[in-house]
């Protein structure tokens, strides 16, 4: 660690050495010396801020203003404001994507970073990300036929297989062989016998040979000792706390002594604080205006005051009519009341003011009228 050769006497920076407010080479504790300038000969005074001494201008005899940079904005050791040289690389020799000048990637010390793109923007089939142009045919297909997501001009990709993960040959998720795209059986299986994590019919791990995989759990997700990576047991007891709850409190299913998840909802759905699930029902089946998932409130009816058979609370349809056909004037569709009237009061059968009996729509007679 620097030694630090200022003090503060009197409330003043004092240098150890002089005695006084400058070190040996003139300059106080901000770099500044008795006329007011930096070591590189630029003013510090309010008056004339950022003036050099010898040229009189805001650049010294070699380009560089009092924040030392030139007029293309590099330092006096060649770097920009954010690090990089005029070649684009930074101070560790890595340019922005991570490449070195030799084309070497910083993360994964070969010429692809973790995406498998290389410095100049292609895979290792030749394909440029940018574009989907393949450098060695000049299309958007390799050599083989295949383009930048590796399917050919018909959709399959190498394996046979298209975006559905359908074969070209069977049509169907598995090759002539019985292995889907990912090299798996309808069992689960591939060639040698082993499921998507590594383990054989037997429970033996692929990789270590024993009963238990890399992480040390076995076919069933139990370690040795019969706990999961969550640290419960079978019957769902924890590992530390003896008991069917972790040092948090929760289960092995994620919920509290209370009945609720971790996430507020308790096993049915609801959640704790309103007694809501999340698509905002409450615990008979109504949201918060009343109506249920179909959009009737406990009467039957929906926004619009009408049950699912259409009607209204009075017994009208949409367009005014009861379960008879009649509107509230007693008149159906066609016009005519219960009796055969129209509204004019003419008959539907006899074309006249009487019905067949000979009443009118009042039910009086003709005889009595007259």
């Amino acid at each position: 660690m620097e030694e630090n050769k200022w003090e503060i006497i009197n409330q003043k920076f004092i240098h150890k050495e002089t005695g006084t407010e400058f070190d040996p080479e003139g300059f106080n504790k901000f770099g500044l010396n008795k006329d007011g300038y930096d070591k590189y000969g630029f003013s510090h005074l309010k008056r004339n801020f950022g003036v050099h001494k010898e040229t009189g201008t805001k650049r010294d005899l070699m380009g560089f203003n009092i924040d030392g940079y030139d007029e293309e904005g590099y330092d006096r050791q060649g770097f920009d404001k954010n690090g990089y040289d005029r070649e684009g690389y930074n101070r560790e020799g890595y340019d922005k994507r991570n490449f070195n000048r030799d084309g070497i990637n910083k993360y994964t010390d070969t010429k692809y970073n973790r995406l498998g793109i290389d410095k100049d923007g292609y895979d290792k089939y030749g394909f440029n990300h940018l574009n989907g142009i393949n450098k060695n045919t000049g299309t958007e297909f390799d050599e083989e036929g295949y383009d930048i997501k590796g399917y050919d001009r018909d959709g399959f990709d190498r394996k046979g297989f298209n975006i559905k993960k359908q074969h070209r040959e069977t049509g169907t998720k598995f090759n002539p062989e019985g292995y889907d795209k990912n090299g798996y059986d309808k069992n689960g299986r591939d060639k040698n016998g082993f499921d998507r994590y590594g383990f054989n019919i037997d429970g033996i791990h692929r990789i270590t040979g024993t009963k238990y995989n890399t992480m040390g759990y076995d076919i069933n997700g139990f370690d040795k000792d019969g706990y999961n990576l969550q640290g419960f047991n079978v019957e769902g007891i924890h590992r530390d706390t003896g008991t069917r709850f972790n040092k948090s409190g929760l289960d092995q299913d994620g919920y509290r002594e209370d009945g609720y998840h971790k996430s507020g909802y308790d096993r049915d759905g609801f959640c704790k604080i309103d007694e809501r699930d999340r698509e905002g029902y409450d615990r008979e089946g109504y949201d918060r205006k009343g109506y249920d998932r179909d959009g009737y409130d406990k009467d039957g009816y929906n926004k619009e005051g009408f049950n699912k058979d259409g009607y209204d609370k009075n017994g009208y349809d949409r367009e005014k009519y009861n379960k008879d056909g009649y509107n509230k004037k007693g008149f159906n569709r066609d016009g005519f009341n219960i009796n055969g009237f129209n509204m004019e009061g003419i008959h539907k059968e006899t074309g006249t003011e009487y019905d067949p009996e000979g009443f009118d729509i009042e039910g009086y007679d003709k005889e009595r009228l007259q």
